[in-house]
């Protein structure tokens, strides 16, 4: 379909380890020469010493890319058949970690062993392959997840850092690689805490400045040019007149304007509109850009699976944070007037003044409302709440319950706790968010995202901020609370 563009494929890479794991040879890093030589230099050096980095950066700079790369020039260097490459992607902890790797090496890790025990045959099975000639590369793709996982608990912390530096860095001492992505946020937040970390060697990546974006389309596009395709079409003076052609200067500019410069989004959407394109249009302009590109859904999707995973223990905090800023960037044109925790000890739930009425919202991250929660509920409604030295009244109750799509009804409600549900009335709203769906959790984690600056080009005007933040608003049922 691509060939009236004068292109052997659709050069853009839109997949990740699927899509390089098995073949790293089709991967191509465009521009990042300083960072690329860094790797390089790196395998060059593994014959008689080994060898620990992180790739760090903002989301969709092309962590989980270098990583791969590394794989790619290792088997340049030494042979296909000489590396063993094991890679783990968002291990939950550390425990987690050991076993993956040690599954993908073959290693049976019996059922509740130390983990000192399992460390120390990992390190005995890399030896051994290495004695018969093996490159070996251990990859940690994603290793923020872990650490937002176990951040609350210092000693789950400290066990990473140790495994990190001083087991998995350390295996052995030639022809090993350890190389880790991670959330440049993340990334400094753990080594301002354990600077032993930062001994590791760092490939810092960015966003594009606009500048580059124009010559980061050309080096994919030039990959995939061929001279038959381009005769064909009559396309020389097409592409000696414009080198970026199918893409017009305006499509350039719209595509930097609307990703902010993030990699992995201006490959998406380009591999995606191109494909698009490609019978319907001779050229892909601003026009064909916007009329083509499904922005929202692909960034909604990314940022449910990629950037923050679903975890339960996170649902309760996305949301008190997402109505901290609708209360503080818009609370005057939605008539909300405080939003607060009630009790370190009660972090799923929230106070809300809306309308000059009080609200408490409890978050749920389980497919079944209990007896329990709903007997909180039915306390905070009769006895009220104390803030400072105030007692304060509460009208209405609003539950927020984040479930899988193929929870039955009738299993979001404990049978024992039905009678009190009843009693409650008008005075509880009950709301239900897909935790699978990308138009429910997916929309909830895309918007929390980029008021917290990590999604980029997710929001493109105010309206269309202030778009998202009326479904929230409609979905939780804050325009107007139950009558008391």
């Amino acid at each position: 379909m691509v060939e009236r563009y004068g292109l052997k494929f659709n050069p853009f890479p839109r997949a990740e380890s699927e899509q390089y794991r098995n073949n790293p040879e089709m991967l191509e890093i465009i521009l990042f020469d300083a960072e690329k030589g860094m790797l390089d230099r790196f395998a060059k050096e593994l014959t008689n010493t080994s060898v620990s980095f992180a790739v760090i950066g903002p989301w969709g700079t092309g962590k989980t890319l270098f990583l791969l790369y590394f794989y790619r020039l290792l088997r340049q260097k030494y042979g296909a058949d000489l590396v063993k490459f094991i890679y783990v992607k968002a291990p939950s902890d550390v425990e987690d970690m050991i076993n993956r790797i040690s599954s993908e090496l073959g290693i049976q890790v019996p059922r509740r062993q130390p983990l000192s025990e399992a460390i120390e045959l990992l390190r005995r099975k890399v030896n051994e392959l290495v004695n018969k000639g093996f490159i070996i590369y251990i990859a940690i793709d994603q290793l923020e997840e872990t650490y937002r996982n176990i951040e609350h608990n210092s000693e789950l912390i400290s066990q990473l850092v140790e495994v990190l530096r001083g087991k998995l860095s350390a295996m052995i001492d030639r022809k090993y690689a350890l190389g880790i992505s991670m959330i440049d946020i993340a990334w400094y937040t753990l080594t301002s805490k354990w600077p032993s970390l930062a001994g590791i060697d760092t490939l810092k990546l960015r966003r594009l400045e606009p500048d580059e974006v124009e010559p980061f389309i050309i080096g994919y596009l030039e990959r995939a040019r061929d001279p038959g395709l381009i005769k064909k079409y009559n396309l020389e003076e097409m592409i000696k007149s414009n080198p970026t052609y199918p893409f017009m200067d305006d499509a350039i500019a719209e595509l930097n304007r609307i990703s902010k410069g993030v990699q992995r989004s201006i490959c998406s959407w380009a591999g995606e509109v191109i494909e698009k394109s490609a019978n319907k249009f001779d050229k892909i302009d601003s026009f064909v850009l916007r009329l083509l590109i499904d922005r929202k859904t692909y960034l909604r999707q990314r940022a449910m699976e990629e950037i923050l995973p679903y975890h339960p223990q996170r649902v309760p905090m996305i949301i008190r944070e997402i109505l901290s800023y609708i209360w503080i960037d818009r609370g005057a044109k939605y008539n909300i007037r405080l939003v607060s925790s009630l009790d370190k000890l009660d972090r799923d739930t929230v106070f809300i003044n809306i309308g000059g009425r009080n609200l408490v919202l409890l978050c749920i991250a389980r497919q079944t409302v209990l007896l329990d929660d709903l007997q909180r509920i039915a306390r905070y409604l009769s006895e009220g709440i104390t803030m400072g030295n105030e007692k304060i009244n509460i009208d209405s109750a609003l539950i927020v319950q984040v479930v899988p799509r193929d929870v039955s009804y009738g299993k979001l409600v404990d049978p024992n706790a039905i009678p009190l549900y009843m009693k409650l009335g008008e005075r509880l709203k009950h709301v239900i968010l897909y935790k699978d769906s990308v138009d429910e959790w997916g929309r909830i984690v895309a918007f929390y995202l980029a008021v917290m600056d990590v999604l980029y080009g997710y929001f493109i005007t105010e309206d269309d901020k202030d778009a998202e933040i009326r479904w929230i608003v409609e979905k939780f049922g804050l325009t107007q609370t139950p009558a008391r």
